[in-house]
């Protein structure tokens, strides 16, 4: 969330660039002129100079574990200054990087949660239009202001609400809301919100020809036929004899700070539900060795775990299950139906990355209404107890 004013330099500089790099066309007689012109400007190497400053000993992102600054703007060269984009996504990474830095001293949960939320696909469905695209893109009001509270870290209690969740908890957990993402055993929607992304998963492997069984209606498990270690199994359908692929599909929550590694104050980017991957693969192998799967089930033994978070966002296995979904759509041709198509979602990828996140975030979001709401009538029938 930025001002104009916080912008002006960056534009200044960006267009700028745009600028000189036109006039370098040469489709004008005096562009040289203008181009010297533009680069004496007293305007523009206060700009530049105010960039240097800002970008001077930050580290943008990392290459292999090292660290990459970004290149000092020459005011003598316009023609070589970055897009408008690229240096707004410089200065958001080094404005997020400074937030971060203070809230882990001030407050790990909400670092972890903002963290959580500069995943992949976490904000994708903010991107969504509601009013003029699909049934599953709908969301109410009420809903939506959810939403966008848990996702600033704004308090989600109303007026009149209780704060205090029926199973007994209190304090900012519940204020925040983050008590009802997985914690809350009473209020939580965690086997709803797993069920719907694995309902998605399945549709868009459907959608793309591929073979799909529904782990659950599976056995797998030598003398363990309640154990299904399998949420989905999918295979491409012009393989009709190769293994089927095993994926077991998670939501992992990045505020329960009870599950950070020891010694760790936060948890990491993504480390959640690598986290949480982990553990589910733990449990794949321990099912092998105890029990072993049966002979004859031509299913890939190497488990799959992707685990998404609670803020929509997923690491490097979901990004690969996705994008082998996404390249068998493009094969075959595979987009988005008219009744599903809106212009901010115009291709499989994009549709699909949008209802997941939106899947998610919402189902969080009703889980929070919904402890809210039996917080309430809590306290409504303790009066009505005391009354008689």
């Amino acid at each position: 969330m930025v001002t104009a004013y916080e912008v002006m330099d960056s534009g200044f500089v960006a267009s700028a660039g745009a600028v000189a790099r036109w006039w370098g066309g040469g489709a004008w007689p005096e562009a040289k002129v203008l181009a010297q012109v533009q680069a004496s400007s007293p305007a523009l190497r206060v700009a530049v100079c105010n960039l240097n400053a800002q970008f001077k000993g930050q580290v943008i992102r990392t290459d292999g574990g090292v660290p990459v600054h970004f290149p000092v703007l020459d005011p003598e060269v316009p023609s070589k200054f970055p897009t408008q984009r690229v240096i707004s996504r410089a200065l958001h990474r080094i404005a997020a990087s400074d937030l971060v830095k203070g809230l882990i001293k001030a407050d790990p949960m909400q670092a972890s949660w903002v963290l959580s939320c500069g995943l992949p696909g976490s904000g994708a469905w903010l991107h969504a239009i509601p009013e003029a695209g699909s049934k599953r893109l709908r969301i109410s009001r009420e809903v939506a202001r959810t939403m966008l509270r848990i996702r600033l870290c704004a308090p989600v209690i109303g007026v009149g609400g209780s704060d205090r969740c029926i199973c007994g908890a209190w304090g900012p957990a519940v204020q925040y809301g983050y008590h009802w993402f997985s914690t809350c055993e009473k209020c939580s929607y965690s086997t709803v919100r797993h069920n719907a992304v694995v309902t998605t998963l399945r549709q868009m492997y459907k959608k793309v020809g591929w073979q799909v069984i529904e782990g659950e209606c599976a056995d797998w498990v030598k003398r363990r036929p309640d154990l299904r270690p399998f949420d989905l199994l999918v295979r491409p359908d012009s393989l009709a004899c190769s293994q089927w692929t095993g994926y077991d599909v998670g939501v992992a929550d990045a505020t329960r700070m009870r599950l950070v590694p020891s010694g760790a104050q936060h948890f990491k980017k993504g480390q959640a539900a690598a986290l949480y991957a982990h553990k589910k693969q733990g449990y794949f192998n321990m099912v092998q060795r105890r029990y072993g799967l049966k002979p004859g089930k031509s299913v890939e033994y190497n488990l799959k775990p992707v685990v998404f978070e609670v803020s929509g966002g997923f690491g490097n296995k979901v990004t690969t299950m996705l994008a082998e979904i996404e390249a068998a759509a493009q094969a075959k041709g595979v987009g988005v139906g008219s009744e599903d198509w809106t212009w901010s979602a115009q291709d499989f990828s994009s549709w699909y990355l949008q209802v997941i996140s939106m899947d998610i975030n919402k189902l969080t979001a009703l889980a929070v209404l919904n402890g809210q709401r039996a917080a309430a009538m809590a306290v409504v029938e303790a009066a009505a107890a005391g009354v008689q």
